[in-house]
C-alpha cells in the first residue's frame, strides 16, 4: 500500500467535469438516508409495492482507477484500465455503507489481544455517496477479505456526514487517498517480497497494530501474491545489476521503478533500498524469491 496524494481533490474536480449530475444525485440519496437513519436500496412506491433504487457509484469508479494509477488501492496489483479493466475492479466503500460484520469472525484462526470493535446492524450510511469513502479496489481485496468489516481501535461511531468526522474511532484500516495524516508506507514495509509491519510493539503499539491487522486483514502475504511480487522483484534485480554495470536502459529504467505508478511500489523500494544499504542481504533474497517464483509456476 501506498498513499496517493492529491488524489481526492483531482477526483471532485473530474466528477463535476466528468459524471455531471452525479454530485447531485448524491446530495438526494444521502438525504433520504439521513431521513431513514440507514442504507437501503429500495423504497415504498405510492402502490404499496418496494421499488429498486438503483445504485451509482460505479460511475465514478474510472476517476479513481486513474489516479490509482490502475492499480489496487490494497495490494497494488495492475489491473486493466478502461472500458476493459472496469469490470476487473470495485468501487470498494471504505467505511461499510449497510451492516458492519466483526473481524475477524468466530471462525477465523487470527487471535489478536486486543479489541475490534463491535458489529452494528446499521453501517455508515451516510457515506454510502461521499467522495472520501471510495476506492478502487481488485476484487480479492474487496471480496472477500474487505467485505463489510472495518475494525477499529476506539468506539463505533454512526449518524456523521463526513469520513474526517470518524477520527475517534481510531480506524486500524488506512484510506491512502488525499493527504491524510496516515501514511501506508509508515505503517507496512517488505523484506522481500513479504509485508511486515514496520514498527515492533516496543516502538509504537498503536502503529504495530494497524500495520498487523491491515496485513493480516488483506491476507498481503497470501501465495498468490507473494509469488507475483517475487517475479517482479527478480525483474527489479536484474535491472540493478544491469544498472551497476552502468547499462544507460537499466539507469533510466532504476529512476522509474522508484516511481508510485509501478505495481507493488512499496515492495519495490523497500528492495532498492535493501539493495543500496545491505548488498549481501538483498543477494541471499534472490534464490528465496526464485524457489518462490518455481514454485508457484509447477503448481
Amino acid at each position: 500500500m501506498i498513499r496517493y496524494p492529491n488524489a481526492l481533490d483531482e477526483i471532485e474536480t473530474a466528477v463535476s467535469a466528468e459524471a455531471k449530475g452525479w454530485l447531485k444525485k448524491a446530495q438526494t440519496r444521502t438525504s433520504l438516508f439521513a431521513k431513514l437513519g440507514r442504507y437501503t436500496n429500495e423504497i415504498e412506491a405510492t402502490t404499496g409495492k418496494k421499488k429498486k433504487l438503483s445504485d451509482f457509484w460505479g460511475d465514478v469508479k474510472p476517476l479513481y482507477m486513474r489516479r490509482q494509477y490502475n492499480k489496487c488501492v490494497y495490494c497494488e496489483t495492475r489491473l486493466e484500465g478502461g472500458a476493459a479493466g472496469n469490470i476487473q475492479w470495485d468501487l470498494e466503500h471504505f467505511r461499510p455503507k449497510s451492516a458492519v460484520s466483526r473481524w475477524p469472525s468466530a471462525k477465523s484462526t487470527l487471535l489478536y489481544d486486543f479489541d475490534m470493535g463491535d458489529s452494528a446492524t446499521v453501517g455508515y450510511y451516510l457515506l454510502a455517496y461521499h467522495l472520501h469513502n471510495y476506492a478502487a479496489a481488485c476484487k480479492t481485496c474487496n471480496s472477500p477479505y474487505k467485505s463489510d468489516h472495518f475494525p477499529i481501535g476506539g468506539e463505533r461511531i454512526f449518524g456523521l456526514a463526513h469520513p474526517d468526522d470518524y477520527v475517534g474511532e481510531r480506524a486500524l484500516l488506512v484510506y491512502p487517498l488525499g493527504n491524510g495524516d496516515d501514511d501506508p508506507e509508515d505503517l507496512i514495509t517488505f523484506t522481500g517480497e513479504r509485508a511486515e509491519p514496520k514498527y515492533t510493539k516496543e516502538q509504537d503499539l498503536h502503529k504495530w497494530r494497524r500495520g498487523r491487522v491491515m496485513i493480516d486483514f488483506f491476507d498481503l502475504n497470501r501465495d498468490g501474491l507473494q509469488a507475483q511480487r517475487a517475479a517482479w522483484l527478480l525483474a527489479v534485480w536484474s535491472n540493478r545489476l544491469l544498472a551497476d554495470k552502468g547499462e544507460p536502459f537499466a539507469l533510466k529504467s532504476l529512476e522509474r521503478l522508484r516511481s508510485p505508478r509501478i505495481p507493488y511500489s512499496n515492495c519495490t523500494k523497500c528492495f532498492l533500498d535493501m539493495c543500496s544499504a545491505n548488498r549481501p542481504d538483498a543477494e541471499k533474497l534472490i534464490p528465496i524469491l526464485e524457489e518462490i517464483v518455481r514454485i508457484s509456476e509447477d503448481g
